[in-house]
């Protein structure tokens, strides 16, 4: 499913996008050891960049998240599961998402990332973005 859901993102911004502009906007948000609960200083973070993101990109095309653990925590892919599901509630819950959310996630082995207990965000904003043919960027506005 995984690999499903690159491959269809990957075909998606190379279908639109042929040169070399990437206009995927990400975060990660960050998860203490054995934990699903996104801590206050995440959250901070995370609202700011769901602000930002809005106000830079008022529509969205697609939006992934994926949750990660490393396989030493315990029980790690339900704990991947969880904290894919609280990152998805946070942003439904405050509105954020114009579009259905692609759901991931997976374990990392040990030593591959320096550190593995995270979600990622990946919010394709739609047209006009920096990445559009015949638009001006929106930075240049």
């Amino acid at each position: 499913m995984a690999v499903n859901i690159l491959l269809t993102f990957a075909s998606l911004l190379l279908a639109q996008f042929a040169h070399a502009c990437m206009p995927g906007k990400n975060i990660d948000v960050y998860f203490p050891s054995n934990s699903s609960a996104v801590t206050a200083s995440e959250m901070l973070r995370l609202g700011s960049w769901m602000v930002d993101q809005r106000l830079r990109y008022p529509k969205q095309q697609a939006i992934i998240v994926s949750g990660y653990v490393e396989e030493r925590e315990h029980n790690a892919k339900s704990l991947a599961e969880m904290r894919l599901h609280a990152v998805t509630a946070i942003l439904t819950e405050r509105g954020f998402n114009q579009v259905s959310i692609q759901e991931d996630s997976g374990v990392y082995r040990s030593g591959d990332v320096k550190n593995g207990r995270r979600a990622e965000i990946t919010m394709l904003p739609a047209c006009p973005n920096d990445c559009c043919p015949d638009h001006e960027p929106i930075e240049k506005r």
